[in-house]
Formats: C-alpha cells, sequence, structure tokens
C-alpha cells in the first residue's frame, strides 16, 4: 500500500501564522510549546527570517513590539556570502550591508541580533552536508541555528 503526504502550500508568513503556538492566554496552564522553523535553501536575495521574528501579536496587528514568534529558526544552505536568503538580512553578514543612501556609514548591528536571536553554527550537521559546489576542498553548505533569548 502506497502513503500519500499532503503537502500545505503556504508562504513562509502564513505557516507561522498557522503553526505559531497559542498565546498565553489561551494556553492551557503547565502547558508550553516552541516554534521551531526549518528551513532549507532559502531563495537568493530574499529575507524570510524577518517573518520569523516577528511579534506574535504582529501577525494580527502589524506594527506590534515584542518578543519574536518563532523560538528558534534553522537555516541549511549557503550562508554569509553564497546564493541562499539575503547574506546581510538573513545571515548579519556586515561585508553585505549598503547603506540606504549608499554612503560608508557603519555598518548596524545583524537584524538577528537587534530583535533578541543568537547565532550558533551547527558544525556537526554541516559536516554531513554536501550541496551542488563541495567537493574535497571545499564545502559550501552549512546549518545554522538563530535562538531566541540566548
Amino acid at each position: 500500500s502506497s502513503k500519500h503526504i499532503e503537502v500545505e502550500k503556504l508562504s513562509a508568513v502564513e505557516a507561522v501564522a498557522k503553526y505559531a503556538p497559542v498565546s498565553s492566554e489561551q494556553r492551557v496552564e503547565g502547558e508550553s510549546s516552541r516554534l521551531i522553523v526549518l528551513c532549507s535553501w532559502m531563495p537568493p536575495g530574499h529575507d524570510w527570517t524577518a517573518d520569523f521574528r516577528k511579534p506574535q501579536s504582529s501577525i494580527h496587528a502589524p506594527g506590534e513590539s515584542g518578543l519574536g514568534i518563532v523560538d528558534e529558526y534553522i537555516l541549511i544552505g549557503e550562508c554569509d556570502d553564497g546564493s541562499c536568503g539575503h547574506n546581510f538580512f538573513t545571515w548579519g553578514n556586515p561585508n553585505a550591508y549598503e547603506s540606504e543612501d549608499g554612503s560608508e556609514s557603519s555598518v548596524p548591528i545583524a537584524p538577528y541580533a537587534e530583535d533578541g536571536y543568537t547565532r550558533f553554527e551547527l558544525e556537526d550537521l554541516s559536516q554531513l552536508q554536501i550541496s551542488r559546489f563541495d567537493c574535497k576542498r571545499s564545502s559550501e553548505s552549512k546549518t545554522v541555528s538563530f535562538r531566541r533569548g540566548v
């Protein structure tokens, strides 16, 4: 017998909103939940992580402040100067920062750090990965965790 897995077609924003833990007012006493996002090979030049770090209240009330809805997000792919996500907004690479007016102003804090997340290189997992450009001399694909409040 074959089993079919139903795949939901949701944007990053829709998925976070759908699977976000219930608010503290709606949570059953003593129950806790965490939201961890696993994102593999984000398209080049795009940054979904800003949506991962938005406060839960901002899903329905844009502009609200508070803790990010996602407790941790794990990114898989080429990082910092590769072809996954945005090299500054996703990864915080200061060499990829461009000021809005094109001036040589100082580089701001990485967006993930500004939002209260800490970056952790998951070297053990990265060593197990391969990508289309990997070879004996080079391994481009990485696994990186961004955790809130660490």
